[in-house]
């Protein structure tokens, strides 16, 4: 789109409907199942953080926020991205009726996962028990960690797998809707009850107990939607061939990881402080509310995207990845505006002291407006069709140049200047997507590999 069709798009609701009308009807519902489950849990989540920000304090907050900031890269770094890698196989093996690799894929994803997650849980464990120098509170939330993540990934990766067989509201309502319920309902009665006692220790935990009961639903949904057919054909397994790609993945979430808010909260935290990454979790909570519709079409948008490219419909893929466009702008770009006229009030709900940090919101509502009508779409047309390796360079060259930003901005500006390297570094790697793609995608064919070859 120019930027001319851009703001015309925007500003007129005749051409907001003639965008839904033409929009691919397998798109649009998925899109809309996957933005009412995920709104539903991100009201709920905002409703818990306010309360656990007013509840434990500046530090007691920060603390938490630390804490899970650490327990996502520990699944990221331990679930290899099977999660993500999930879509892409299953959508494919699903596509092709490749029933045996699809069976032999769900058996072994889980055997890597739950191996490699628990062995680090335990070392991790063992290392604050008998070699970490830690006070009790910080501790027990650390031990607390060490047994969250594991389920985490475990319940990511059989949401990935259901996402795969394109079952939106089966892979999305177990995380994204019952877990961060459960967890609300749990903090606001357990801070009732113990008042003052009541620290980040005990709210790990009660995530812990949240993500659990997830598991057990999207372990339950998992067994009811599998094709019967793949229960038929005995496993086969390409277990190099996966591990190869998820490699792939794995570099591209750790790079997305540093270009994150999530980084950027434990970076604050080190650099600054607990209590400044209280204040930067927070404006980055409200900043992701720029990114929420975008991530919801996604949702259904890659499996889309994995599916024609293994069918080898190009034309389709092209015409899906426009109209993926258009929606991401229209969902992205009015909530950008409500958030920077709304966000001190929004701040304010945390507590009177995160109002100081609007300038921030408002750099980091920017950051995900850029990704959300680009950069989002862009990554997931190269790790769905087997150009990762364009993806893993540009993202991780883009990841380094934060890093660099971020260590030289944060010191001298504080969360200004981390939020900034973050904006920077989002726009670079955005724009860089975006030529790769026009040379790519829009002047070449897309080579598809044929059918009988298992997709990499």
């Amino acid at each position: 789109m120019t930027a001319l069709s851009s703001v015309n798009l925007l500003l007129q609701p005749g051409q907001w409907r003639a965008q839904l009308r033409r929009a691919d009807p397998t798109l649009l519902k998925g899109s809309i199942r996957a933005f009412s489950l995920n709104a539903g849990g991100l009201l709920l989540g905002l409703v818990t953080q306010t309360v656990l920000a007013r509840t434990l304090g500046t530090r007691g907050y920060g603390l938490y926020v630390y804490v899970l900031g650490w327990s996502n890269v520990a699944g990221l770094l331990c679930a290899l991205e099977f999660a993500n890698a999930a879509v892409r196989f299953v959508s494919a093996y699903a596509a092709t009726e490749d029933w045996g690799s699809l069976r032999g894929f769900i058996r072994r994803s889980h055997q890597i996962v739950v191996a490699t997650t628990l062995t680090v849980a335990a070392i991790g464990a063992g290392l604050l028990l008998f070699a970490l120098d830690y006070d009790q509170l910080i501790e027990f939330a650390f031990l607390a960690v060490c047994a969250l993540f594991p389920l985490t990934s475990v319940v990511q990766l059989q949401g990935g797998i259901l996402l795969g067989l394109k079952r939106v509201t089966q892979s999305q309502a177990p995380y994204q809707v019952l877990r961060p319920a459960l967890f609300a309902v749990t903090v606001i009665a357990t801070a009732r009850l113990l008042g003052s006692n009541f620290n980040a220790w005990h709210a790990v935990t009660l995530q812990f107990v949240a993500t659990g009961v997830a598991l057990s639903a999207t372990a339950w949904f998992l067994r009811r939607e599998v094709p019967a057919q793949a229960y038929q054909h005995a496993p086969s397994y390409h277990t190099m061939e996966w591990v190869q790609a998820s490699g792939h993945f794995v570099a591209i979430s750790i790079a997305q990881l540093v270009l994150s808010t999530q980084a950027d909260v434990l970076i604050v935290g080190a650099l600054l402080g607990t209590s400044q990454a209280g204040f930067y979790g927070a404006a980055s909570q409200l900043a992701s509310l720029v990114g929420f519709g975008a991530t919801a079409i996604m949702v259904i948008a890659q499996p889309m995207i994995a599916d024609l490219f293994a069918r080898g419909e190009l034309a389709d893929l092209r015409r899906i990845s426009t109209q993926i466009l258009k929606l991401t702008f229209l969902l992205s770009t009015p909530v950008f505006f409500l958030v920077v006229a709304l966000g001190k009030s929004l701040l304010h709900l945390y507590g009177l002291q995160f109002v100081p940090t609007y300038p921030v919101l408002v750099v980091l509502a920017t950051s995900q407006l850029i990704a959300a009508v680009l950069g989002m779409l862009l990554g997931y047309l190269f790790t769905m069709t087997a150009h990762q390796h364009i993806a893993t360079r540009i993202i991780g060259i883009s990841a380094a140049l934060n890093i660099v930003l971020t260590l030289f901005l944060t010191p001298r500006y504080g969360m200004i200047g981390t939020a900034t390297a973050t904006a920077i570094s989002t726009l670079v790697r955005s724009v860089t997507l975006a030529l790769a793609a026009r040379r790519i995608f829009a002047r070449q064919p897309v080579r598809t590999p044929p059918p009988t070859e298992t997709i990499v």
